[in-house]
């Protein structure tokens, strides 16, 4: 991300970073709700802040 030059001046990198909590899942009728779903999501992204900054975490998840 700092790479692109967008600059931040409130943060102690001087740019924007990124950082991403992605996850894929192969739905079927025993996939949980879109909120689950989005939980799981959330989850990913914190363990990305926790790691550090431009950092990508993640999973996917087939439901058998």
């Amino acid at each position: 991300m700092c790479q692109l030059g967008i600059t931040h001046e409130f943060s102690d990198y001087q740019c924007v970073t990124l950082s991403l909590g992605v996850l894929s899942i192969k739905p079927n009728a025993q996939t949980g709700s879109a909120t689950e779903t989005l939980e799981a999501a959330d989850k990913l992204l914190f363990e990305a802040k926790k790691q550090g900054r431009n950092r990508v975490i993640s999973s996917f998840c087939e439901v058998a």
